[in-house]
């Protein structure tokens, strides 16, 4: 019965064991950059797609988002002191994240300030991952954070250092798509 016990005991203490903690991954030193993408975003009911243009500059970023087909075009600029949301009817919205200020003006539970990491192939760092996995060269291939599952299908080689290509990324209500045709660092 003892022994019983013990093992209960084990297989209950590894269970609740911590995930190991990532280690530093090579694209955490890409703070500056500039990308072109295709985005798609999936519903149940809905789907939108858009082309990106996102320039970040350490703490300063500007995202633009063509609609196909010249439909509309959103920019959203930011640093840490705020964030402006200006719409192709020339509307200007403003918050202090653009989480919020997306969600605000579009309805949308989309987590851009987690993106400007996801993007690069690394964790969040406002919350730890609830799991990941790393492909054979070290990378990211999988994460689970904030409620999200980012896929990691490919990366490219941008001057010696490889970043995402290919990121699928999915919650309880959203499917989101970004395939990535140009970085600069």
């Amino acid at each position: 019965m003892m022994i019983i016990r013990l093992f209960l005991l084990v297989l209950v203490l590894s269970a609740c064991s911590t995930l190991p903690s990532i280690p530093p991954l090579e694209t955490s030193h890409v703070d500056s950059w500039t990308l072109n993408a295709g985005m798609t975003i999936s519903t149940e009911h809905d789907r939108w797609t858009a082309r990106v243009y996102w320039k970040q500059e350490e703490s300063s970023y500007t995202l633009r988002f063509h609609s196909p087909m010249g439909q509309g075009a959103l920019v959203l600029t930011g640093n840490k002191n705020g964030v402006t949301l200006r719409t192709s009817d020339k509307k200007i919205f403003k918050a202090d994240n653009p989480d919020t200020l997306i969600f605000k003006v579009l309805k949308l539970d989309i987590p851009v300030t987690n993106l400007q990491y996801w993007i690069r192939g690394l964790p969040a760092p406002n919350s730890a991952p609830q799991d990941y996995n790393l492909d054979k060269s070290k990378r990211l291939s999988r994460l689970q954070q904030d409620d999200w599952e980012i896929d990691y299908r490919s990366y490219m080689n941008v001057n010696g250092t490889f970043l995402p290509r290919k990121i699928f990324l999915e919650n309880n209500q959203f499917k989101i798509k970004i395939i990535i045709s140009l970085w600069k660092i």
